[in-house]
């Protein structure tokens, strides 16, 4: 009988360029260090959501495989609204494999989620969608999706239109600190004197 060996490291290709900044050493070494929070991460991270899905949607989803820690939305930096993704934090490595290997592309509230590895360091700074719409996935999308605000970004900006956004249906989490931009134009360069690496690779949603 073939016996097949499965890899189940966790793995992604997305590199945070923020935190990169922050660490404040090359992406080849911070590339590295991300893979060891890999290793043993406990979250994941949840894009194409639509802007009104909630929390207890979002739990009720993902507790079947396995226990969670906390729920982190991303939200707009300025109507602290949900923008299309979230970080889910589980108790365990275990209920974070589960949760990639079984709901990458499954339907939550009416939309196809994606369900890739997160190195698990969720902190503010962190919950905060980029671009004009929150994401720039969303910013640069030629197709009209109601889930997520209409038009992209750019369309509705060429042509004039608002985005169309039921606020009545949104959650604001008017709780939340408001979102403080990092400077970085004053950063060092890398302790090894490489350049800092520009990824403007924006992440799947």
């Amino acid at each position: 009988m073939a016996e097949y060996l499965v890899d189940l490291t966790p793995r992604s290709d997305y590199v945070d360029r923020k935190l990169c900044l922050r660490s404040l050493t090359a992406e080849t070494d911070f590339v590295k260090s991300r893979q060891k929070d890999l290793n043993v991460t406990r979250t994941v991270y949840v894009g194409n959501l639509s802007f009104y899905t909630t929390e207890s949607q979002i739990e009720s989803h993902f507790s079947a495989c396995g226990d969670i820690e906390r729920i982190v939305m991303g939200l707009g930096a300025q109507s602290k609204a949900p923008c299309g993704f979230c970080f889910v934090v589980f108790e365990t490595f275990e209920s974070a494999l589960a949760a990639v290997q079984d709901l990458h592309k499954t339907l939550l509230d009416d939309s196809t989620i994606s369900v890739t590895w997160d190195a698990g360091l969720v902190d503010d700074s962190r919950r905060w969608g980029r671009g004009v719409n929150g994401q720039v996935i969303d910013a640069k999308r030629p197709t009209n999706d109601d889930r997520r605000g209409g038009l992209g970004g750019m369309r509705q900006e060429a042509n004039g239109i608002a985005p169309t956004i039921l606020e009545d249906a949104l959650v604001t989490y008017t709780w939340v600190p408001a979102y403080r931009p990092v400077n970085f134009k004053h950063q060092p360069k890398p302790r090894d004197g490489a350049p800092f690496h520009n990824n403007k690779r924006p992440r799947d949603a």
